[in-house]
């Protein structure tokens, strides 16, 4: 119904402004179907990490995934997902990421991502 009222104004810019508009209330609103979005957000994950010069692995990216999934936080969400990356990071002592240093980072209590999943 938004997309029919904008999309039928004849101001092109407040077309363009409306289309931008509508594309992120669509990626923010929209439900995570699992079995068509996993395989999407791993390799969102893993690309982060490649971004930060690190290495991970997909099985590592995987256990990460699902456990971010467990806090309900939402890898859709740059800059949550940026930010506690980061803050996993920070941690590090060598550049590759494994499920162990994982398994530390959410059993910590003060990290970004328990503080964020305990809102």
């Amino acid at each position: 119904y938004i997309q029919y009222i904008f999309y039928s104004h004849e101001n092109k810019k407040l077309q363009d402004m409306m289309s931008e508009t509508i594309k992120v209330l669509t990626i923010s609103y929209q439900s995570i179907d699992e079995t068509k979005d996993m395989d999407k957000l791993y390799k969102i994950v893993k690309y982060r990490f490649k971004c930060q010069h690190k290495d991970v692995s997909l099985e590592d990216v995987t256990y990460l995934t699902d456990e971010l999934f467990n806090k309900h936080i939402d890898l859709y969400n740059d800059n949550i997902l940026d930010s506690i990356i980061l803050d996993m990071l920070k941690g590090m002592d060598g550049d590759i990421l494994n499920k162990d240093m994982i398994q530390q980072y959410f059993n910590n209590q003060h990290t970004l991502v328990n503080m964020i999943g305990e809102r």
